[in-house]
């Protein structure tokens, strides 16, 4: 299947559905936005033939080199995900996810806020990449954006499911139905670029995504 929409290509790793992969299911991490001073915000998406279109595929590849900022959110999540127990973990796990931002241009600074740039454009592009990565489940970072998200429950492409338990605390599960019917369990997590401003440590998301997980 063709991605029609995205300017910002997902990255899918190539452990996915492999038994090289950490998971046995199929996961997808969505982040919020690219930030990129070097053009303006409306030309961004009209560069449909530059290399700004890998820039999802680079940031990983640049991470797992160790070549970006050891204090962006790809180290912390990386953290909240590495229960100890693996040789060469960061490399295995970005190969063993696939990972894609919501929105279709990079904002100039990293302290803007995404939502009055949330467009069709990006919506498109969302539903696109679920169809075509066809995930088990989604992990989205950050609660505010989560609200964000397209479609709803009366429309039928929210589905409520069961909650689970973690630290404690009941968590509800929803779901987004996709064409064939299948289902992608989605969990919002607070922005792991700010976990440490909720006094939880990474332990605490840990328990809550790997119980997410296993219910999956």
């Amino acid at each position: 299947m063709c991605i029609s929409y995205p300017f910002f290509e997902p990255n899918k790793g190539v452990f996915v559905n492999t038994d090289k992969c950490l998971f046995n299911l199929h996961i997808l991490v969505l982040g919020n936005s690219h930030h990129c001073g070097e053009c303006s915000i409306k030309d961004c998406s009209s560069h449909l033939n530059s290399d700004c279109k890998q820039r999802t595929k680079d940031l990983i590849k640049d991470h797992i080199k160790g070549k970006d900022n050891k204090k962006n959110a790809l180290y912390k999540f990386e953290d909240i995900m590495n229960k100890g127990n693996k040789n060469n973990f960061r490399e295995i796990f970005w190969k063993s996810i696939s990972f894609y931002n919501y929105l279709q241009i990079a904002l100039p600074k990293s302290n803007m806020s995404p939502a009055p740039y949330y467009d069709d454009y990006s919506e498109k592009s969302f539903w696109d990449v679920l169809e075509h990565l066809h995930p088990d489940c989604m992990i989205v970072w950050g609660k505010s954006f989560y609200n964000y998200l397209p479609g709803n429950f009366k429309d039928g492409r929210w589905v409520h499911l069961d909650s689970f338990t973690a630290n404690g605390e009941s968590i509800s599960v929803n779901a987004i139905k996709l064409k064939n019917k299948h289902m992608v369990k989605v969990l919002p997590i607070h922005h792991p670029a700010y976990y440490g401003r909720y006094k939880k440590n990474p332990a605490y998301w840990r328990e809550q995504i790997y119980k997410f997980l296993y219910n999956c």
